[in-house]
């Protein structure tokens, strides 16, 4: 019982933890995936 009591504590703490994440780096609804532009031309050098 002890051991599963901590599992969903820290369950728990995990969530709030993520999604403080995702609130402080702008990753709301419509965000997912956006982030800074790549390099020129693709990133390959041919």
């Amino acid at each position: 019982m002890k051991k599963v009591a901590l599992l969903l504590k820290a369950e728990q703490e995990f969530k709030i933890w993520i999604l403080k994440e995702w609130k402080n780096h702008g990753l709301g609804p419509g965000r997912a995936g956006d982030g800074p532009p790549g390099p020129p031309g693709g990133g390959f050098d041919r």
